[in-house]
């Protein structure tokens, strides 16, 4: 091996590294929260899929125009919250 330089300092690749290990501990912890919360809250492929369902239903004569347009309206809205008496929440 040859004689180091006066150039090199220890220091500073010390720094570099610490800033190398800093940065990469960022980009994993920030994937690893993307797979958690994807893991949690899914996706919302199934309301969707739901509108889907009811548009054939209307399609086919099953729901009158009033259902249709009522579902479609509170498919639209945003869920009020949990529900009282669920299997998560039972009421005493």
């Amino acid at each position: 091996m040859g004689r180091r330089g006066d150039s090199f300092d220890p220091d500073l690749l010390k720094y570099g590294l610490l800033i190398f290990g800093v940065v990469t501990a960022i980009f994993i912890g920030v994937a690893i929260l993307q797979r958690v919360r994807a893991a949690y809250l899914g996706s919302d492929e199934g309301s969707d899929d739901l509108l889907e369902a009811i548009r054939d239903a209307h399609q086919a004569g099953e729901l009158d125009d009033d259902e249709f347009r009522r579902v479609q309206e509170e498919l639209g809205k945003p869920s009020p919250g949990p529900i009282k008496g669920g299997p998560l929440h039972p009421e005493p």
